[in-house]
């Protein structure tokens, strides 16, 4: 199969190498996806112990670094929490350019920062306490052989996007329809409303299963034809979008 090769602009050095080397592990190994190429901005809004991966090769040797620096991570965070409504996004920040004692600066909150200079400093460093395959992912790559594997990475990622996107199972959706419908039915028979309602009095006793299940209960057609209606709707293009456990 045939891959469209994509041109980066990537600054021929061995820090640069290095960070696109370490871009391609976080994308094939811990599913990581591009957020902004050029700034080396990695997403994982899934990931247990990191959201955002900020390879940073730019300087980190004085005051005035560390003042750009901080304008860029704030930027950052004010951009998700605008465009995107996402708040206390855990940040680590990847280094390779840097002679401070990162531990000495204030940081602002969920952002860590760790100091790599080369492949061999990682072994000493607590990034592998997170992430220990990368000390035998190989890192040497040449910017030919990064250019076709991140081409051909965000094919994977994009194909797989797309089966999310095309998903043909409405399984949630369909057991939702058949649990009201069959529950509207029985009620027609035996009134089971005062067990499954939402009342003062169930939430007094405990019955906390009611906040799930009052909305499961319908009293007249009208209403129980708004709901399968929104449920086949509203709901198979969420199942579809999210995935049917979400």
């Amino acid at each position: 199969m045939n891959f469209t090769e994509v041109r980066y602009p990537i600054e021929v050095s061995e820090k640069e190498k290095l960070a696109v080397n370490i871009m391609s592990y976080f994308l094939e190994k811990q599913d990581y996806a591009i957020f902004n190429f050029q700034e080396k901005i990695l997403e994982n809004f899934n990931h247990d112990y990191f959201n955002i991966i900020y390879i940073y090769t730019e300087p980190l040797i004085n005051d005035v670094n560390i003042e750009s620096f901080l304008d860029k991570i704030n930027l950052m965070k004010k951009l998700l929490r605008k465009k995107f409504f996402l708040f206390h996004q855990s940040i680590l920040v990847i280094a390779l350019n840097c002679s401070l004692d990162m531990t000495k600066i204030t940081l602002p909150k969920d952002v860590d920062v760790v100091c790599i200079s080369d492949k061999e400093s990682l072994a000493q460093n607590e990034i592998i306490n997170f992430f220990p395959d990368l000390l035998i992912y190989p890192l040497d790559l040449n910017f030919d052989s990064l250019a076709k594997k991140l081409t051909f990475l965000s094919y994977k990622y994009t194909k797989r996007l797309s089966s999310i996107f095309n998903k043909k199972s409405f399984i949630i959706s369909i057991i939702l329809v058949v649990l009201i419908l069959a529950l509207f039915t029985y009620s027609l028979y035996v009134d089971i409303s005062p067990l499954l309602l939402l009342t003062k009095g169930n939430v007094q006793k405990y019955h906390f299963y009611t906040f799930i299940t009052n909305s499961f209960i319908e009293f007249n057609l009208i209403w129980l034809l708004i709901d399968v209606f929104f449920i086949i709707t509203f709901g198979r293009r969420i199942e579809k979008i999210y995935g049917s456990l979400r």
